[in-house]
């Protein structure tokens, strides 16, 4: 009698749990569990999975959802993951889903937008003693339709950069004939690190001709071409001395059929100041 007494209050609580855990397993809604002891709240469903947080024992969660041994936990942070044996289920979630707690934005960094390099250029360096000026003796001894000559005159430069500078060449005879040449010119230094007796450069200009020799007279435009070649010879006090020897071409238009190439060569002595 005291058996029969017994096992219908137990077969009852049996029931009872059965019926309680299919509730909770076709339930739709999260459940309220309890933590049966302090364990750790991991951020996957494994145990080598960081750990987001800690929970006492007894201390209530909200389950959300399943995955093998494990039981997804709700926070206000976002969720975790508990194992399912050391969580007690204890009823249905009938209330709101609280709201996860929104962490501060960070500002939106503004696109830049690429704009033009305005750091300051380097300074164009300076050269010292910028101006040249020398007398010229040139001698044209070949050459298409024109006669041979002898003339002499001033070149002058000033140096726009270590390697360059513009300026002007006079040059003309008054001797058995009249001859006259004029005009802007540029000259270019190469490079000259491996002459050690000489600075190479290029001397182009633009020359205005006019010439009165033996009943062959006339006036044109042109261009005269040089390859040079300087050397310092001396000093006169701070003013360095130099000996430039050149040969080159004129080329003077006169007509659409008419071109006239004297050739030659010659020598200058320049200083620079």
């Amino acid at each position: 009698m005291k058996f029969i007494r017994w096992i219908g209050p137990v077969l009852l609580f049996c029931f009872a749990g059965l019926g309680r855990a299919q509730e909770y397993q076709a339930a739709k809604s999260p459940l309220v569990g309890q933590c049966i002891q302090k364990q750790n709240l991991l951020a996957e469903p494994k145990m080598d999975a960081s750990i987001l947080g800690g929970y006492r024992s007894g201390q209530k969660v909200l389950i959300t959802g399943k995955q093998g041994d494990w039981f997804e936990i709700y926070t206000s942070n976002g969720k975790g993951w508990l194992l399912s044996n050391q969580v007690k289920v204890i009823e249905v979630y009938r209330g709101k889903m609280p709201k996860p707690k929104q962490t501060q934005k960070a500002p939106r960094k503004k696109k830049s937008i690429p704009v033009q390099d305005r750091s300051p250029k380097t300074p164009r360096k300076k050269v010292d003693q910028p101006f040249s000026l020398g007398l010229t003796g040139y001698s044209a001894f070949a050459g298409k339709s024109f006669y041979n000559h002898l003339r002499s005159g001033l070149d002058g430069c000033y140096y726009v950069g270590p390697d360059g500078c513009v300026g002007f060449l006079v040059e003309g005879i008054f001797i058995r004939g009249q001859y006259l040449q004029l005009g802007p010119t540029f000259r270019y230094h190469f490079p000259h690190n491996q002459f050690n007796l000489f600075t190479p450069r290029v001397h182009v200009g633009l020359m205005y001709y006019s010439f009165d020799h033996s009943g062959d007279d006339g006036n044109s435009v042109g261009a005269h071409l040089a390859l040079e070649a300087s050397r310092q010879v001396m000093s006169l006090g701070k003013h360095p001395l130099f000996i430039n020897a050149k040969v080159g071409a004129d080329i003077m238009f006169f007509m659409v059929d008419q071109v006239r190439i004297p050739v030659g060569g010659g020598f200058s002595l320049l200083t620079r100041f």
